[in-house]
């Protein structure tokens, strides 16, 4: 319901504060890509590279990844999501001394050295040529919200093993 001057002015008067319905705001926005032909490798800086199926800006799986990541005391600076179509033109030279956290089943089988199911390949790191941490993906957690703890330790040994990587 839209209230007029007049009404507005009325309800400050007598001291009811009036609300207004703000849009949440998801921070921060995925980068954009340049459009990158099959030719090109694309090499990360951040230390941490996030692979996950697809996501959209501004939306509930962002959210949700972005709290992840601010729960572990990841800054979002630090991080590159990438998508599973972004893995196969990713340099993989560049990411040694980097952890890749792999979420969910589509983006896993796009990992060449993997086979396995999430669930034999949690609470490992897979080195193929990277340090990596597989775990479910962001819609089984937003549809299935009984993962979330099981996302939640393998979050931990991620940050575990990356902190043992940089101190060595």
């Amino acid at each position: 319901m839209q209230l007029n001057s007049s009404q507005l002015s009325i309800l400050e008067e007598i001291g009811i504060p009036v609300w207004e319905l703000r849009l949440q705001n998801v921070e921060p926005a995925l980068q954009q890509r340049e459009v990158l032909t099959a030719e090109t490798k694309i090499q990360y800086q951040q230390s941490w590279i996030v692979v996950v199926d697809k996501i959209e800006d501004n939306s509930s799986k962002q959210a949700l990844l972005y709290a992840m990541l601010k729960a572990i005391n990841v800054s979002y600076d630090d991080v590159a999501v990438i998508t599973s179509d972004d893995y196969l033109m990713l340099d993989l030279d560049s990411t040694n001394n980097k952890i890749m956290l792999v979420l969910g089943s589509a983006a896993l089988s796009y990992i060449d050295g993997i086979s396995e199911s999430i669930e034999q390949c949690r609470g490992k790191i897979h080195q193929i040529d990277s340090d990596i941490v597989v775990s479910y993906g962001l819609d089984e957690l937003l549809n299935d919200p009984t993962k979330k703890a099981a996302v939640w330790q393998d979050l931990l040994f991620a940050k575990r093993h990356y902190q043992q990587m940089v101190t060595i």
